[in-house]
């Protein structure tokens, strides 16, 4: 690749390590999109994707001041299991599947937080027009 474009525009093997990993982590949660989807589940999931993103805007702030493209790719991978890695199955499985968590499966501080972050949004959560 060096070749014709230069070697200044080459990534370096940690940020295609890390882009391998994203895509990686990306592709194990497309059944789980698609169930929720197919179900019509995207009122429920409404709060923790602007979590998730408010998580990689800030993440990504901070790391590129040290790491750069590394940085960015770490904060995408870092939002992406501090929300949606851990709330989209719990959804799935107690909306489509009809079914509790298990104790096991909803103790980690992430479930945890799935549901302590929309109880402290109500108003945000109410209609915008009456």
């Amino acid at each position: 690749m060096e070749l014709w474009i230069g070697k200044d525009a080459v990534f370096s093997n940690w940020v295609v390590l890390l882009i391998t990993v994203y895509l990686y982590l990306m592709g194990m949660r497309q059944s789980v999109f698609m169930a929720r989807s197919s179900a019509g589940l995207y009122r429920q999931d409404r709060w923790f994707a602007i979590g998730e993103a408010v998580i990689n805007l800030v993440l990504s702030l901070i790391f590129i001041q040290f790491w750069g493209v590394i940085g960015i790719v770490a904060a995408n991978i870092i939002s992406l299991l501090a929300v949606p890695f851990w709330t989209q199955p719990r959804i799935v499985y107690r909306h489509v599947l009809n079914a509790r968590c298990a104790a096991t499966t909803c103790s980690t501080p992430s479930m945890r937080a799935s549901r302590w972050f929309p109880a402290q949004l109500p108003a945000l959560s109410a209609p915008c027009f009456p």
